[in-house]
This record gives structure tokens, C-alpha cells and sequence, in this order.
């Protein structure tokens, strides 16, 4: 993966800023589209679009932080990548009627679980030593445990269960606080990631 690191540390802040706000408007979405039914379904599935679209870019730049740890690094970058890539086409599927909720609702939750699985293997790749504070890797890897647990949740047990909402609370709050937290200390030191 070759890029234009310095490009990307440019634009990063708001590409985290766009991932955590549409996260939060799917989070809500998804609450109302549950207890409400439609338009809040496409609302949800409009905002997740923009928020896995928006988190490619994280993805590279956090990878381009980690190629230090070679392969494993590559390994969790592709892990990152292929879900967003598969949420997002699943998803575009399901917007242009290709899809019907039935058919795609599972992959997708389960390539958004492969999402949370990048963010927790992305903060553990940090856990040795970062130019990011520690608390903002855990709060990462929180993210990620919670988005993991609630996809465990709807698959296993489905939308109604207390794992599903347990699990999405705490990734759908935690993934914000740690985009924007990122978002903020990119503006702050645009090449902060670069010095790794």
C-alpha cells in the first residue's frame, strides 16, 4: 500500500470527523428505525454508508503508522479494509433494491463486526508504543469490543436482544469519542501519525 502520507494527514481530521458524526446519526437511526420503522432504515443505512466510506482513509493512514509490524500490520490493515469494502457494497446493494434487508442484514453486521475487530487488532499494534495518548487507544479498542459485541448479539440473538443493544452503545459511543478525540489531535500535529 503506497500513499500519499502526507495528503492523507491532511485530510484526516475531517475524514474522522465525517465517520464519527455519520456513526452517531446511524446509531440514533438505527434506535428509531427499531422502535419506529421507516424512512429511519434508509436514514441508518445512508449514514452507515458515509461512515464506512469515510473510515478508508483511517485505515490506510493507521496502517501507515503500523508498517513497522510488517505483515501482522498488513494483515489488520486488509482486515479493516475488506470490511468497509464489503459493508459499503452490501449496503449500496441494499439502497438500489439489488438487496432486500433480509438478504444483506446479516453479512453487513457481520462485515461491521470485522470492522470492530480491526479497531481492537489496530489499538493492540499501538499497545507497544504509540504517538497517540494510551487512553485514546483503549477508548479505540473499546470501540471495537462493543461493535463486536453487538453484531455477536443481533446475529446470535437478534435485534432485540441485550447484547446487541449493550454492544451497540458502547461501540456506537465509543467509535465518536475516539474519531473526534483522533480528529482533534490531527489538527493539532497534522504529521502526528507519520512519525511513527
Amino acid at each position: 500500500m503506497d500513499v500519499d502520507v502526507a495528503a492523507l494527514s491532511r485530510y484526516a481530521p475531517g475524514f474522522a470527523i465525517l465517520s464519527a458524526t455519520s456513526w452517531l446519526v446511524a446509531l440514533v437511526a438505527i434506535a428509531l428505525f427499531f422502535s419506529f420503522g421507516q424512512p429511519w432504515g434508509t436514514i441508518n443505512d445512508v449514514a452507515s454508508l458515509v461512515q464506512w466510506v469515510a473510515a478508508v482513509p483511517l485505515v490506510v493512514l493507521i496502517y501507515q503508522a503500523q508498517r513497522a509490524s510488517g505483515l501482522i500490520a498488513l494483515s489488520v490493515a486488509a482486515t479493516g479494509l475488506l470490511s468497509l469494502v464489503v459493508a459499503s457494497g452490501l449496503t449500496v446493494l441494499l439502497l438500489t433494491n439489488v438487496l432486500t434487508f433480509q438478504q444483506q442484514g446479516i453479512p453487513t453486521a457481520v462485515a461491521g463486526g470485522a470492522f470492530g475487530l480491526w479497531l481492537v487488532l489496530a489499538a493492540l499494534l499501538w499497545v507497544r508504543g504509540s504517538a497517540l495518548p494510551l487512553p485514546l487507544v483503549a477508548l479505540m479498542a473499546i470501540a471495537g469490543l462493543g461493535t463486536v459485541a453487538g453484531v455477536v448479539g443481533f446475529v446470535a440473538f437478534g435485534s432485540g436482544h441485550w447484547l446487541t443493544y449493550a454492544g451497540g452503545a458502547l461501540g456506537g459511543l465509543a467509535y465518536p469519542a475516539w474519531a473526534y478525540w483522533l480528529a482533534v489531535l490531527l489538527l493539532r500535529a497534522p504529521g502526528l501519525l507519520t512519525r511513527n
